[in-house]
Order: C-alpha cells, then sequence, then structure tokens
C-alpha cells in the first residue's frame, strides 16, 4: 500500500479512530525494533542435533521412525546411565602403571619398561652414616610374568570396558545437553521458548546474508524426570503450531507466496470429521509425518534461487539426510532434514500479526475494545455513562468482601476502586503487601464464583504468590509455569 493510501485511509476515520491505528503501528515498529533477528541457528541460546542421540539402550527419537514401545507423542527420550567402573588393575602390575592414563581410550595403555622404587639399605644399622633407604631399578624384561597378566587385564577388562564407557559417554553427552537446556528454560522462564527445527537452510543469499536456520519449526516440551533420570521431549500441551520460517531472509529472498504455500502444504485431512462429507484441511500437528514435513521441505528449497561465482543460475536442492553435512553456506541454497531441539527467545512475529488483525479490524469499523481505548486515551462510543449500574465484572465487589487474610484501609480501598472502574493499576515498593492484596483479591472471586487468570513475568513470582493462598482454595488453582501444570 502506498504512503498516499495510508494517508487517505486514516483521513476516512474519525481522530479517535486514527489515534488508535498510530497507537498500534507504535506497537508494532516497537515490537520489531526490540527483536534480534538470527540467521544463524549457532546464535540461538541451546541447540541439540537429533543426530546426535546415539542408538542405544534408553535412547529414542521419533526421527528413526515410528516404534512399538514409545507413543507418538514422544518425540525424543534420553535416560541417563551408571558410568561403567574402571576395572581394578591386578595387583602385581600396580606399579609399573601410570593410572590416571588408562582413562585415555585412545591409546592401548603400557607397563613402564623400569621403575624405580626405595628399598631398605642392607647396610644401615642405627647410628651408621649410610641411608636408611637406597633406589632400586627393576626392568619389565626381568619379569614375564608382570607382562603377561597385564596382557590378560587389557584384552579381557579394559578392552570391553572402552567399548561400554564410550556407549556411556555419547549417552552422557546427549543427557547434558538436555540437562543444560532444562536448567536454562528454569532460569530464563517464559521469555525463552523450546521448539523442534526441520529443514536447515544453508545458503550464502545473493545480497551476501548467510544464512543457516530451520525452514519449519514446532512448540516442544522437555520434561524431567528426576528419580529415573530421565528426559523426553513431547508436543507443547497447547499444541505444536507447526509452522514455516522465512524471517531469516531479506524480503528479496523470500520467494512471493512461499510462505502461504507451504502453511497449506501443512494441512492434512481433518481424520475426525463427519463419514461421507467433504472433510475440511485441519493443521497438522505431528512433525515426524515425514511425507508431508519433506513435501514441504522439497518445495521451499526449489522455490530459492541464485546464482553462482560464474553467474550462472542455481536452485535450491533438499536432501533427506540426518545429520546435517553442508559446511558453511555457499551461494547454492542447500535445504537438510537436520532436525534439531532448540532453545530460544520467543518471537515478536506472533505479538506482530495479533496486532496487524486488531489495525484491520479497527479499519473495518469493528468496535475498539474498551481495554485498547483505554491504552489510547479515548473513549468509544458505546462506553456507558459513569451513572449506569455497575458492570457484571465488578458486581463481584457489591455486598461482602471475602478476605480470608488481614487487611487494611488502603488495601479495602482497592476493592472500592474496582467496584468503580474496568481498571485498576497499583503500584508500590517491595514489601508494601501487595502480593498479600492479591491473594485476597483471589480467595473473595473464587467464594463469589468468579474466575481469575493471574499473570507475572517469571513463574517465581506466581509461586511466591500460590503460598499466600489458603490451602482450602489451593485445589481450585492450577498454575500452569511454562513447563506443564503443576
Amino acid at each position: 500500500m502506498e504512503t498516499g493510501d495510508v494517508l487517505n485511509n486514516q483521513q476516512a476515520h474519525s481522530p479517535e479512530t486514527q489515534k488508535v491505528i498510530r497507537l498500534v503501528d507504535y506497537l508494532q515498529r516497537l515490537a520489531s525494533l526490540r527483536t534480534k533477528l538470527i540467521r544463524d541457528v549457532a546464535e540461538y541460546e541451546k541447540v541439540l542435533w537429533i543426530s546426535s542421540v546415539p542408538h542405544e539402550r534408553g535412547c529414542f527419537t521419533q526421527a528413526w521412525g515410528r516404534d512399538e514401545e514409545h507413543e507418538p507423542d514422544e518425540w525424543l527420550e534420553v535416560q541417563n546411565q551408571r558410568e561403567p567402573a574402571l576395572p581394578v588393575v591386578p595387583a602385581q602390575c600396580k606399579d609399573w602403571v601410570n593410572l590416571p592414563s588408562l582413562r585415555n581410550e585412545n591409546d592401548l595403555p603400557e607397563l613402564f619398561p623400569e621403575i624405580t622404587r626405595q628399598i631398605q639399605n642392607p647396610d644401615w644399622c642405627e647410628g651408621s652414616e649410610q641411608p636408611e633407604t637406597i633406589p632400586h631399578t627393576k626392568h619389565l624384561k626381568d619379569h614375564p610374568d608382570i607382562q603377561r597378566a597385564w596382557n590378560r587385564y587389557v584384552e579381557d577388562k579394559w578392552l570391553p570396558w572402552t567399548e561400554e564407557h564410550n556407549t556411556w559417554e555419547k549417552i552422557h553427552k546427549v543427557y547434558s545437553a538436555l540437562f543444560a537446556i532444562h536448567q536454562s528454560q528454569l532460569r530464563l522462564g517464559e521469555e525463552y521458548e523450546l521448539v523442534l527445527g526441520l529443514g536447515l537452510l544453508t545458503w550464502q543469499t545473493p545480497t551476501g546474508q548467510r544464512v543457516r536456520r530451520h525452514l519449519v519449526v514446532a512448540d516442544a516440551l522437555l520434561e524431567f524426570e528426576a528419580k529415573h533420570q530421565r528426559f523426553t521431549v513431547r508436543p507443547h500441551p497447547e499444541g505444536t503450531k507447526l509452522r514455516p520460517e522465512l524471517d531469516m531472509l531479506d524480503a528479496a529472498q523470500q520467494p512471493q507466496g512461499a510462505e502461504q504455500r507451504a502453511k497449506k502444504g501443512l494441512l492434512v485431512p481433518d481424520e475426525q470429521g463427519k463419514p461421507n462429507t467433504e472433510r475440511e484441511p485441519i493443521a497438522l500437528e505431528d512433525p515426524w509425518e515425514k511425507s508431508v514435513i519433506e513435501g514441504v521441505l522439497e518445495a521451499l528449497a526449489h522455490s530459492f534461487s541464485s546464482k553462482d561465482a560464474r553467474g550462472e543460475p542455481v536452485h535450491g536442492e533438499y536432501f533427506d539426510r540426518l545429520e546435517k553435512q553442508a559446511a558453511s553456506p555457499q551461494p547454492k541454497p542447500l535445504v537438510e532434514y537436520a532436525p534439531a531441539l532448540i532453545l530460544r527467545k520467543r518471537s515478536a512475529k506472533g505479538l506482530t500479526e495479533t496486532l496487524e488483525r486488531i489495525k484491520e479490524q479497527i479499519e473495518n469499523g469493528k468496535t475498539i475494545p474498551s481495554e485498547f481505548a483505554d491504552l489510547a486515551e479515548i473513549r468509544p462510543k458505546d462506553e456507558r455513562e459513569p451513572s449506569d449500574e455497575p458492570e457484571e465484572a465488578n458486581a463481584a465487589f457489591d455486598g461482602e468482601v471475602f478476605f480470608p487474610k488481614p487487611s487494611n484501609d488502603e488495601q479495602r480501598r482497592i476493592v472500592d476502586m474496582i467496584r468503580a472502574s474496568s481498571g485498576v493499576l497499583v503500584q508500590g515498593p517491595p514489601g508494601t503487601g501487595k502480593s498479600h492484596t492479591i491473594a485476597n483479591l483471589i480467595c473473595h472471586l473464587l467464594a463469589t464464583g468468579q474466575r481469575t487468570l493471574i499473570t507475572a513475568k517469571t513463574p517465581r513470582a506466581l509461586q511466591v504468590l500460590e503460598g499466600l493462598v489458603p490451602d482450602e482454595l489451593r485445589p481450585l488453582c492450577i498454575n500452569l509455569l511454562g513447563s506443564g501444570l503443576e
């Protein structure tokens, strides 16, 4: 849309509507400015490549194919194992070996060709000027029984141990990576999200941008069972929201309509629809439905085009391989299946799309929500006069107030303000009773049959608030702290 068209559209709206539209435009630009564009998957907080999961006992991923022992919603499972103990060295060999070297699994351990020890000096006696001990050197070639015992130890015990320990290290490496993701999620909170990435695009675009990002992502959940030392990755409880992502490409490099075609490609027939009727397509929830995913990835790969060093046109190519192999971005676009588990900061794309929908509704003459009108400091046309009856939402505070915890005059004044307003802002330094008051308000609303949504920036704040709610009312509360229900 041209600038003149925007101005004409704004002029066609009332001053109040124009003010709201300007507010939405400001919020969209602010969200975009506060978002860092990531072009390389390595810049994310944590990345675990699914190809690193070993084919060993206690490990599984849907990337290997369906498994009767695992449900479809078990995307990945890794259970830690006990580290194999280093086999005990034969007693006669202990003096001849450097014990720390036994943990070097890359080289066969060998005995020292000779050792020097202090032995009792046969010429020493009490009061003698002779030293009590003297050095004595032993040569391995003079002790073939020690060499034979060592050879049996290496062949029968040490070599089998190295195989077991190598397997353990592979499992433990992935387990440690998942543990790091788990700890980061607890530390970073809701500002970050866990996604499964599919279809790694590696490409140096015609404008010189070096891109290494996945083209399709799905929301994931990481579960930790500390008792069993087991991590399980599942679809997010609110749905996988399987979707294409092309934001890492400049607008000129995004093939026209490619994102919309990819979204359409991720739609599948509704198997739960009514029989003998035309079933409406629904969004695919399972990112391991490889026939669908690969069709989308191949189409996206083939839609990318560039020019090589000689100026010849080159088109993208798709490779069905679990492990990434493209070393560095080249002019030819390459897409590899290469799934990865990614912990990253939430994108502002969802917010900007929501703001765009709000803007479209306002421009089309829809009623401006009163809460949004308050932000824009305007009075919507259908707002009631102050003399009207209280709104239904505020009627819960008419009559007796059910506060189970002690309250002062300032805290009860908040209730009086809620009675007369659709929104109240309470501010105060730490320790002034804000959480205490919120707990009282929750109890009152529950006692009057109301439902309440409590949000906070961090899970910790909600955990503190839950501790202030009386035990008798806690069964009526549900905590959603980013990693599941509590």
